[in-house]
């Protein structure tokens, strides 16, 4: 063998094996390679280290092979699987992590505060201009608008698209001086100079920036604002929910910033907001707005971009420049008596119509989803951790804050308000539409109880009725019909009274021992005393006649009793023998149970005759029911009376503020009648109709115990008298039912006359009185709880080391395998690329040479 046969020939058993063998002609290539007949995967299972791959050579069954085929198959998806998943969870899913630091700071400016009033344009303001315009935008906001109310306003809004609607706009605000009736800080600092407006996607708006560095937490360092909502004297309709929108931004963002929501406050409040931390977020500059370069845009605000962009679609829907956009900021922006008559450049286009407004400006308004693409993200993002606290607004505190012609300025803008208010229809005013349905809840339940009470015509007559000639619901109008019926059967069949008689009298006190006798637990009692009460009621019945009560009764009725008495004599003595003879003590308790149980049962038919007995005889349910409906007359007759309450009488909205609110006032005389009306709320609710379910319930028993008293005459209860009481309960049911549907009507709810005396208090804030302040005043104090901050900074959440590292420590076996396999893979290709070649190469050579 040459020198050249050592260096190159494999070393590999097989294939000489085989050549010497077989004795078969092999090729050049497999004499110089030792190549073989074997097949590829069968030589890679040969030379690869890997356990699981060794078992797919053919020398193992098939199926053998095919579920290590299977294993290796899953293995090596898992691990493309898992270097996936951890790939794209770091490169795609969180690309980005966050990094939280808290600190406590030494001091720290004072916020920049906001508030916008939702009442953008006064309603005295407008009629000051253009009275018409006033009564036409109330109508425009009606939201109980027809169809054909819509029909007429689009055709009546096109007389003002001559009107200027900025300069409306702009003359209709509140002024500072108007709005901000006091900004304190600490105890005597004033910051009314450090409020300005600006103009927000909300509309006018006024900022306080304090300017002011606070050095420690507390209420020493609070700011104090009094605010005047001038909530009357809004547009009906334009505002949905009085009040203001306040929010808190950091000291150092521009006028671009300042356009967030934040929290709705009402008037006549005192509001208390704690500052109880910063949270300060920073972007990554790949979230949030940057250049390419990954510097931040200067001046960038989400919230502007989210206006100009909405406001652009108004632009290219509408075709015309609408009242709230960023290109007429500048036109409001510290706005001063200078800027008055100033003109809005750079605008193209020509302002919107209060038509284009009310159609289409509104309606893009509303769509929520704007159509381009999102606006990005601020950089950093600054919030305070507040906490909003409400009480009753203290008029004590609030009038050490009032300027000293507050009375004088309340006069004045009451003035106006009336001028511009009489302009309105009537039912277009929100507090009159309020009385009115106040009023229509009130009608509602007296027609409605008026209706049932003028069926009881007899309600005062007292006299005797024949039941041949009456309806069976009279027995529910008449109260004289259930007193004749009872009377009529206690007459005919002459045994109640009596039985009742003898029963509370003679039946009772005897048979009350022998129920305190079964009712013991005790083992050893004297039982002697019970036996000799049943002698006395037996030696008793020797003599019927001569027995109180029982010596009226007619003479088969009396058989009829005595024979119920016997009966409970007579099963009483013989458990009582039973008792005697038991030698068992321990058994007493039993035999006492077993004989109280015969007692009852003996005694239940004399008990039903006693019900029966207090139902004919006594009328006090009746009475009771007839009672209350007399009281329920008598208190409707006053409400609706000549000298009722008006409010039960208001229609169309003719209602006169002043005389209301004198009528209903803390002393109104009016309002004694409605306190009288709820009062007996409990009549219209329950009582009545807990009263005429109880004369069901008698009516029912009557018959009931009837059947079960005269146990061997079965027509006792087909007497005529039995049948009507019979048929009269289905009208006392529906009597019930009528009263029980007076729950609906909402006067009867609790909250009714709190709503009344809100109105009463709303009306009287129409004055210059202390209502005005309670009202339409605001008073907001906010302060830092603490002086500390939490920063977060978004940063890349990987790196190479920590993606390898996650990689390795997570699926490091998989990867390892897999490696393994793949690099086994390769150099096998590799090696069995470099025979073939060269075995073309050796086709060439004389074979002498080897």
């Amino acid at each position: 063998m040459t020198r050249r046969e050592k260096t190159h020939l494999p070393t590999m058993s097989i294939s000489r094996t085989s050549e010497t063998s077989n004795m078969t002609k092999i090729s050049l290539c497999e004499k110089y390679y030792g190549r073989t007949s074997k097949t590829l995967l069968d030589q890679f299972a040969d030379d690869t280290k890997m356990l699981g791959f060794r078992y797919l050579h053919s020398r193992y069954q098939k199926w053998f092979r095919i579920m290590w085929s299977i294993f290796l198959f899953f293995a090596l998806t898992l691990t493309i699987y898992q270097v996936v998943e951890r790939i794209s969870y770091y490169l795609l899913k969180n690309p980005l992590t966050s990094k939280r630091s808290f600190e406590n700071l030494n001091e720290i400016t004072f916020p920049t505060i906001v508030i916008c009033n939702k009442m953008q344009i006064k309603s005295s303001k407008v009629a000051s201009l253009d009275p018409k315009l006033l009564n036409f935008m109330v109508s425009m906001f009606d939201e109980e608008n027809k169809d054909e109310d819509r029909e007429k306003i689009m055709e009546n809004i096109k007389n003002f698209d001559n009107i200027n609607i900025l300069e409306i706009y702009k003359y209709s605000h509140q002024s500072i001086e108007d709005f901000i009736v006091s900004c304190q800080y600490g105890r005597k600092k004033q910051c009314i100079d450090n409020v300005n407006i600006i103009f927000t996607p909300n509309g006018i708006c006024f900022k306080i920036s304090p300017n002011i560095t606070v050095l420690r937490a507390g209420p020493e360092s609070t700011l104090s604002l009094l605010l005047n909502l001038e909530t009357y004297d809004i547009i009906p309709g334009m505002v949905p929910e009085p009040g203001v929108i306040l929010s808190i931004y950091d000291s150092n963002y521009t006028v671009k910033r300042l356009y967030d929501d934040g929290v709705h406050l009402e008037g006549g409040k005192l509001v208390t907001i704690p500052i109880n931390d910063i949270r300060s977020l920073e972007r990554h500059p790949s979230e949030c707005s940057s250049n390419d370069n990954g510097n931040k845009i200067e001046n960038y605000s989400k919230q502007e971009c989210e206006w100009k962009k909405r406001s652009k679609n108004i632009e290219k829907n509408c075709n015309c420049s609408n009242l709230i956009t960023p290109k007429k900021r500048k036109y409001f922006n510290n706005i001063s008596d200078n800027l008055i008559n100033s003109r809005i450049n750079n605008i193209s286009l020509p302002d919107c119509t209060l038509e284009k407004e009310y159609n289409c400006v509104n309606k893009i308004n509303n769509i929520k989803d704007i159509e381009d693409e999102e606006c990005l993200e601020d950089c950093i993002d600054i919030r305070f951790n507040t906490i909003v606290f409400g009480n009753e607004l203290d008029l004590t505190e609030v009038s050490k804050l009032l300027p000293v012609n507050w009375e004088d300025e309340k006069e004045k803008k009451i003035k106006e308000f009336f001028k511009g208010i009489d302009l309105i229809p009537k039912e277009r005013i929100p507090i009159i539409r309020s009385i009115q349905k106040l009023s229509d809840e009130g009608k509602e339940f007296v027609n409605k109880i008026k209706e049932i009470l003028d069926e009881f015509k007899y309600i005062n007559i007292i006299n005797g009725v024949n039941t041949r000639n009456i309806s069976y619901c009279d027995s529910v109008k008449n109260p004289n019909v259930l007193m004749t019926i009872f009377r009529d059967i206690n007459n005919e069949e002459r045994i109640w009274g009596s039985y009742k008689i003898y029963y509370d009298y003679v039946l009772k006190p005897n048979i009350e021992w022998l129920l305190k006798i079964f009712e013991s637990n005790e083992k050893e009692i004297d039982y002697e005393n019970g036996v000799l009460e049943i002698d006395l009621l037996e030696k008793s019945l020797n003599s019927p006649e001569k027995l109180f009560g029982l010596k009226s009764i007619p003479m088969k009725e009396r058989e009829l009793i005595i024979n119920y008495v016997i009966n409970l004599i007579k099963s009483t003595k013989d458990c009582y023998n039973d008792w005697k003879k038991d030698i068992n003590k321990n058994e007493t308790i039993n035999f006492s149970l077993k004989c109280k149980k015969t007692f009852n049962k003996s005694l239940n038919p004399l008990k039903i005759g006693r019900e029966i007995s207090e139902i004919i005889t006594t009328t006090k349910i009746v009475d009771n029911f007839f009672n209350m409906i007399k009281n329920v007359s008598i208190i409707i007759n006053d409400v609706v009376g000549v000298n009722g309450a008006e409010i039960f009488k208001y229609k169309n909205y003719d209602i006169d503020i002043h005389k209301f609110r004198n009528n209903y006032g803390e002393d109104g005389k009016e309002l004694g009648i409605i306190y009288e009306l709820l009062k007996h709320r409990k009549l219209f609710q329950s009582d009545i109709s807990q009263k005429s379910a109880e004369i069901i319930n008698d009516i029912k028993n009557l018959i009931k115990y009837r059947e079960e008293f005269f146990i061997n005459n079965n027509k006792i209860n087909n007497r005529k008298e039995i049948l009507f009481l019979n048929n009269s309960i289905e009208c006392f049911t529906n009597f019930s039912n009528n009263l029980q549907s007076l729950k609906k009507i909402g006067f009867l709810r609790s909250d009714w006359i709190i709503r009344l005396q809100r109105e009463v208090t709303t009306t009287q804030s129409y004055s210059s009185g202390p209502e005005f302040d309670k009202v339409n005043l605001l008073h907001v104090k906010l302060y830092f709880t603490h002086i500390k901050r939490e920063s977060i900074i978004n940063v890349r959440s990987y790196n190479i080391f920590l993606l390898l590292a996650e990689i390795g420590g997570t699926i490091g076996l998989y990867v390892g395998a897999t490696l393994l396999t793949v690099a086994e893979t390769i150099v096998f290709l590799f090696e069995n690329h470099v025979k073939s070649k060269n075995c073309v190469l050796k086709n060439n050579i004389n074979i002498d040479d080897f």
